[in-house]
């Protein structure tokens, strides 16, 4: 028999957020009820058959007393403190995981981060993805011992090892190779510092080309900046993508970049899936030093890094990786062990299955 819970997201689900989805199918043992308050276009490329959508606040206790639920999982910060009051009406522990955003841009809000206070007080347990977000969650008031490292996961069935010809041997024949980068056309993901390396690489392979996948408020603003760059017609623009042809991109493609960094509203990154993709799928990969990055590229060995907000460094880097004397093979087969061990769906299901497990027994404790 199943254990009933209810996890509580406020939109289900944007297109980026395919790791929840992921979370939610592989559990076994406890049967998830997902409440939301909007259904975004998306949703269709999530399906799940237990997803309800209640306009109301008041329509969430009912809901979670109907289905018998025996604890709440609020997702990102700002879903934990709306559900604060539910959990007291409806006497259950409550487990919130935090996912970026609600570490970095959103704490720059006082009253974000005094609601914060009241969370970390009377919520159960909490996760991060890295251990750079659990030492910001603790520096925020919250007691170490709630905290819970939760790596984010992958289907790994779905992203078979794939490595592409050496690029050496790629440049050496026709000096043509594709690099991709995947996410959203916001500020932390550093497109604008791409297109400007891209323009420096160029002058040594004119051929190349970049392949950008996302949408996003500052579409219009990059292909300006592509323009001004002259680099238009080398760069293709896909828009947002399913997982799917996200996949089938990252097997067309040699080289994978995305160069993070902190946007000026505060915003970082958790630690972005597409860079675990692209490791486990046999992509060279380089990104940058910001937020929990570095914890899953260990520069030269699992992939490379470049300081952030560098678009001359991120060039060089680029250009060394190309010409590199490393052993590729083996920085692409470092990789995928390291997404194996530590990302991957099934583990970090049964992890959290885990954690909802501790939650439940304390609970009974009191």
């Amino acid at each position: 028999m199943r254990i009933p819970m209810a996890v509580f997201r406020y939109k289900y689900l944007p297109i980026s957020e395919t790791f929840i989805y992921e979370q939610l199918i592989q559990l076994k043992k406890y049967k998830p009820y997902v409440f939301t308050r909007e259904i975004t276009d998306h949703a269709d490329l999530f399906p799940f058959k237990r997803v309800v959508r209640l306009r109301k606040k008041s329509q969430i206790y009912p809901f979670i007393k109907t289905k018998k639920c025996k604890l709440i999982h609020a997702r990102f910060g700002s879903g934990g403190i709306q559900m604060l009051p539910v959990k007291k009406r409806a006497k259950l522990p409550l487990l919130t995981s935090f996912h970026g955003s609600d570490l970095s841009k959103q704490v720059r809000n006082q009253r974000y981060r005094k609601q914060l206070t009241h969370l970390f007080r009377a919520g159960e347990a909490f996760t991060v993805v890295s251990e750079h977000m659990k030492k910001r969650l603790i520096s925020l008031g919250c007691p170490a011992q709630k905290v819970t490292i939760l790596k984010s996961g992958i289907h790994l069935e779905k992203l078979p090892f794939l490595p592409r010809q050496q690029l050496t041997e790629q440049i050496q024949s026709n000096g043509s190779f594709r690099i991709l980068t995947v996410g959203r056309l916001v500020e932390k993901k550093g497109t604008d510092l791409l297109l400007r390396a891209f323009a420096q690489i160029l002058k040594c392979y004119p051929t190349t080309r970049l392949i950008i996948v996302g949408d996003g408020p500052r579409k219009k603003e990059l292909q300006l900046v592509a323009k001004q760059l002259g680099v238009q017609s080398q760069v293709k623009w896909k828009g947002a993508l399913s997982h799917s042809e996200v996949i089938n991109e990252l097997k067309c493609s040699h080289l994978f970049v995305l160069p993070s960094r902190t946007g000026k509203d505060g915003d970082q990154e958790g630690i972005p899936n597409s860079i675990m993709e692209a490791m486990a799928i046999g992509r060279v990969v380089i990104s940058t030093r910001h937020a929990g990055i570095p914890e899953l590229i260990i520069h030269k060995q699992t992939g490379f890094l470049a300081p952030e907000g560098d678009h001359y460094a991120l060039a060089n880097m680029i250009q060394y990786v190309l010409e590199s004397p490393l052993p590729l093979e083996e920085i692409l087969y470092n990789a995928r062990k390291k997404i194996e061990r530590e990302h991957d769906i099934l583990k970090q299901a049964n992890k959290l299955e885990q954690i909802y497990d501790h939650v439940l027994k304390k609970e009974r404790k009191k």
